[in-house]
Formats: C-alpha cells, structure tokens, sequence
C-alpha cells in the first residue's frame, strides 16, 4: 500500500502546474495580438493624418502619446506616405516581443485656399 500513497496529490499538483502555464502562455498570447491591433490601428491614423498634411513631428507625438514607448518612423516618396509604428510587449512570462505594423496611403494634394475663406 506505500507505493501509491501520495500519489493523488502528486498527479493533482502537476495538472494545477499544467493549467497556470497554459493560462499564461494564452494570456502572452492574448497581450501580442491586442498589441499588435494596437500599432496597426495607430500606424493606419498616422499615415492619414500626414497624408493630409499634418506636420510629422505632431503625428509622432500622438502615437507616442497613445502607446508609450512606442517607435514611429514616417517618410513620403513618389506621392505614397507610408508610416511603421513599432511597440514592446511585455509578456506574462519571459521577454518582451516587438510588435510592428506599416500602413500605406496615397498623400493628399493640398487644396487651394479661396480668398475670403472656404465657400
């Protein structure tokens, strides 16, 4: 009777250990994908904003602003304004993962203002 004496208890403490580390890694997983929305989101807004002819700087203030620590890098070439925003995720566990996205868009011609204001 020894031999299986504790052993319940032992099976029980590993299948307690098997679910926290699968529930971490899909929290990890859960924070990389919500992180990932988030850079897109942001580098889709800032590349319509320059399009239409915000001041770069400005731009790269506000992405700042909406996620902290987050990297911008915007050019404009051939009338196509591209951003990539760039943040780390910290996961549960472990490092942090770089989450990236780019956005393209056409850049908008400016439009004439008419003397005596818009009509």
């Amino acid at each position: 009777m020894a031999p299986t004496r504790g052993s319940a208890t032992l099976e029980l403490a590993l299948a307690i250990v098997g679910a926290v580390i699968v529930v971490v890694l899909l929290i990890s997983g859960i924070e990389v994908v919500v992180g990932n929305a988030r850079v897109g989101e942001l580098s889709r807004a800032a590349a319509r904003e320059v399009a239409r002819g915000d001041e770069p700087g400005g731009v790269s203030r506000h992405v700042e602003q909406a996620l902290p620590g987050a990297r911008v890098n915007i050019s404009a070439a051939d009338g196509v304004t591209e951003v990539t925003v760039s943040s780390a995720v910290p996961l549960a566990i472990g490092p942090s993962v770089t989450v990236r996205a780019t956005s393209r868009t056409m850049t908008e011609r400016s439009t004439p203002t008419l003397p005596g204001g818009p009509r």
